[in-house]
């Protein structure tokens, strides 16, 4: 089974606040199918659908901070209903909202209060991770502690955030299976505390993005999702975006 391929617009944000409908054209142009929003860079939910609808791409998600979801889970589920998405994401927490944080209970109830919603609209919550969820409490990730307490919450693994945090992606990700829809693909090379961290394109850097790709239908992944936060080192990040699908068109 052949997945499609998405990026996530935090990618390329820089062109998509200089002129969004170019960039919207230059991804499907790449080959991309999808997208995952992160914002709606000035223009109305409608006139974003409309712009996707001319382009021929599926917003499939839409990273929403977890604040905007707390203030009014209600208007985001209609935003994200009115673009044609399948999912809502929690795409990071502050420190004092993580499960070891000073309102991590706090956190966990709106979590829970939020998937149901979710839901109940039939869309899907997804919680995107970063390196921090594979911190342990006792003798368990806070990744697996979130995921035990909110049973309708599903996963938007990150591969580069995973493998940093000292876990194998596509154990992982079996490890989730049939409750990862969207898995995110991000390369990188070298730690953040040997100052030689940096985000790559897919391919480019240490992580085994074939093998997680390999496995990822029989695992319930509805989207593969380009994700690269910064540009490499001497690219822009339309470049870095067409790099990652060239290598993922050879693998998928």
């Amino acid at each position: 089974m052949k997945l499609p391929i998405g990026i996530q617009l935090y990618s390329v944000r820089d062109f998509c606040d200089t002129d969004l409908e170019s960039t919207l054209k230059s991804v499907k142009e790449m080959g991309y199918e999808g997208v995952e929003l992160a914002g709606f860079y000035g223009r109305t939910p409608e006139e974003f659908a409309d712009l996707l609808n001319k382009y021929g791409l599926k917003a499939m998600s839409a990273h929403v901070s977890y604040y905007e979801m707390r203030d009014d889970m209600a208007k985001v589920i209609e935003n994200c209903k009115t673009v044609g998405c399948e999912y809502i994401a929690v795409p990071w927490l502050d420190p004092d909202y993580r499960i070891d944080g000073i309102y991590g209970k706090e956190m966990v109830d709106n979590i829970c209060k939020f998937s149901k919603m979710a839901k109940e609209a039939g869309l899907g919550l997804l919680y995107h991770n970063h390196e921090f969820e594979f911190q342990k409490i006792g003798d368990e990730y806070m990744f697996d502690i979130l995921y035990a307490q909110v049973p309708d919450l599903l996963a938007e693994q990150d591969s580069c955030w995973v493998h940093y945090g000292g876990v194998d992606p596509a154990e992982y990700l079996k490890k989730y299976s049939n409750r990862t829809p969207v898995l995110h693909l991000k390369d990188y090379v070298g730690r953040k505390d040997q100052g030689n961290f940096e985000l790559r394109p897919n391919g480019c850097g240490i992580v085994d993005i074939k093998a997680l790709v390999d496995i990822a239908p029989e695992n319930g992944v509805k989207w593969l999702v380009v994700e690269q936060d910064h540009p490499s080192m001497g690219m822009n990040s339309l470049e870095c975006a067409q790099k990652s699908i060239e290598y993922l068109k050879q693998i998928v």
